[in-house]
């Protein structure tokens, strides 16, 4: 069919659309946020709003259900809510106040990260488990009322003392493991920038992620499961790269031994400005070069399968990375915030881009879509003002919420007959766009007045 090019209405930059079919998996409230159809779970929150309550029909907060939701200050959450998900809170900057009711038995990893104005968080009763660290990145004083963890001089544990989970007191100097525990959560330190000694006892048979991201640490491992080697902290077999405990540390070459480098290793690490990886690699964790200001390039080991969720999110300065054939994911948040990327091209294996994964690339101006590109992720490239044309390829089937949002220069996109679904807000402030789409691809999308 003979295509015809067309500039976008107003109403195609504000709303979203699936071809005709409704979506009742979930439910709308007046104030835009979106729950599951019986509003027993909250999926997503408006993030203009400064004061938000929680329907009373809700059991659950899902993982990100306020994320970025930088306005909020008040929370108000009924004892109908037994569950926090991950990352729930993460990046409210602005939350001052919120109740935690006597029926919540879960808080997830991170629920509460970057709420740095909330003052005191009370942990009820009623909670019996909790993830990594929800308090990372909070300045809030913490109470807790529930028995079964310990919270004994500021270190948060579980009942048994086997499980160190977050760190609370941020003035710490100097702290010894007590040998009761065998687990250490991951960040359950960050954020402790004026630690200088640590010490992990022969008891400790797990680390999961990195407990001791962005601090400059003197560390004795006394525990045979783990070696400690020149700042860098390992896996007793050197396949598994957990820490680097150095913030001066500029270079770096990664031993051959290593197969998988661990969530949030390198995280912070400010001045490194370049790392050699073996093709030994064959993942990436989450937030691993996360906040590496001076990384300026990378070239990605040839058989690496997966990059992390954040992986390589705030290196401001990365203007190169070159993916290998072998790539099969890319989570999400990858690339967030790296300013310097300008160009990218993606391998034939990707059929996802993430959630948010090239969000605030500013400098982004070519990027090629591979043709096995199935799904665009909400705000894949939220703004990434100097993009100016993109080619969506013929495979892709789902164009996200505010997937090209803020793409200020993108002048031109093609929708091609195999997209079903267009997110909301998938195009606004993208005031120089055209789009161009066959006549069948515009009676699919009639709703929204193309």
């Amino acid at each position: 069919m003979k295509k015809i090019f067309y500039c976008f209405s107003i109403a195609f930059l504000l709303l979203g659309c699936n071809d005709g079919n409704k979506n009742d998996q979930t439910f709308t409230d007046e104030n835009g946020a979106i729950y599951s159809n019986d509003k027993k779970t909250l999926l997503s929150a408006p993030r203009h709003i400064t004061t938000f309550i929680i329907d009373e029909k809700t059991t659950s907060i899902a993982d990100s259900a306020f994320f970025r939701c930088h306005n909020l200050e008040k929370v108000i959450i009924p004892n109908t809510v037994t569950s926090i998900g991950k990352s729930a809170f993460d990046k409210c900057f602005s939350l001052k106040e919120i109740n935690l009711p006597n029926s919540i038995t879960s808080i997830g990893q991170y629920a509460f990260n970057g709420c740095r104005t909330l003052p005191h968080i009370t942990i009820p009763t009623s909670v019996t488990d909790m993830g990594d660290n929800p308090f990372n990145g909070t300045n809030a004083s913490v109470s807790c009322l529930s028995p079964h963890f310990i919270f004994e001089d500021s270190i948060l544990y579980s009942q048994d003392k086997q499980r160190l989970i977050a760190c609370i007191d941020k003035d710490i100097t100097s702290f010894s493991i007590p040998n009761s525990v065998t687990i250490i959560g991951d960040a359950a330190f960050e954020g402790c920038n004026t630690l200088h000694n640590i010490l992990i006892p022969n008891s400790v048979t797990t680390i999961i992620g990195n407990p001791f991201r962005g601090i400059n640490v003197s560390l004795t491992c006394q525990t045979p499961h783990f070696i400690f080697d020149n700042g860098i902290l390992y896996s007793s077999d050197k396949k598994r790269l957990i820490a680097c405990l150095r913030n001066d540390i500029t270079t770096f070459i990664v031993p051959s031994t290593v197969t998988n480098i661990g969530d949030g290793a390198f995280a912070w690490c400010s001045l490194m400005e370049k790392i050699m990886l073996p093709n030994s690699i064959l993942e990436i964790g989450e937030s691993t070069f996360y906040g590496c200001q001076s990384l300026t390039s990378v070239h990605l080991p040839e058989n690496l399968e997966r990059i992390g969720t954040g992986a390589f999110y705030g290196c401001v300065k990365l203007t190169e990375i070159i993916f290998p054939n072998s790539l099969q994911e890319i989570g999400d948040n990858a690339f967030e915030g790296c300013h310097a990327l300008q160009a990218i091209e993606l391998p034939h294996s990707i059929s996802t881009i993430g959630d948010y994964t090239f969000w605030d690339c500013t400098s982004l101006k070519e990027i090629s879509l591979p043709n096995s590109l199935k799904t665009l992720g909400t705000g894949a490239f939220f703004g990434c003002y100097s993009l100016t044309k993109i080619t969506i390829p013929k495979s892709t089937t789902q164009i996200g919420d505010e997937a090209f949002a803020g793409c200020e220069s993108l002048a031109y996109i093609n929708i091609p007959k195999s997209v079903r679904h267009i997110g909301n807000n998938a195009f606004i402030h993208c005031e120089k766009l055209s789009i161009d789409m066959s006549k069948k691809q515009r009676k699919k999308f009639n709703t929204i007045g193309v």
